[in-house]
């Protein structure tokens, strides 16, 4: 596995979560959805459930593991923009849907990714 900066860290470990859902039958509605406030990283549908998934890659734990990083801050603004979404989103009715926002984790260890998925996170 080749050495990344942040940025493209982030990137490499979106890419490993997308795969992964879609290969555990999701079906990908929208990456990195973005407004002015931040962004959720993956918006994805799971049966009857919309899930809105954080992804947090990392190297090193010497920030702590990468789910520590989603906080009561964090989990407010994925909130907030998930609402935007759903409010935005007026030709798709997901109101039928249930609402679930999950985690997924990767941590690089011995250059070997190792990903966990947090479901109903918060």
């Amino acid at each position: 596995m080749q050495t990344y900066n942040n940025h493209q860290l982030g990137r490499w470990g979106e890419k490993k979560a997308k795969n992964y859902i879609i290969k555990n039958g999701y079906n990908i509605l929208n990456e990195n959805y973005r407004i002015s406030s931040g962004q959720i990283d993956l918006i994805a549908l799971d049966d009857n459930y919309i899930v809105f998934i954080e992804v947090k890659t990392r190297y090193t734990k010497k920030y702590g593991l990468p789910g520590e990083a989603v906080n009561y801050h964090k989990k407010n603004k994925i909130r907030k923009i998930a609402s935007h979404f759903l409010n935005i989103s007026c030709k798709n009715d997901f109101s039928t849907y249930k609402k679930r926002f999950d985690v997924i984790t990767i941590m690089i260890e011995n250059k070997k990714a190792k990903l966990k998925h947090f479901k109903n996170a918060f």
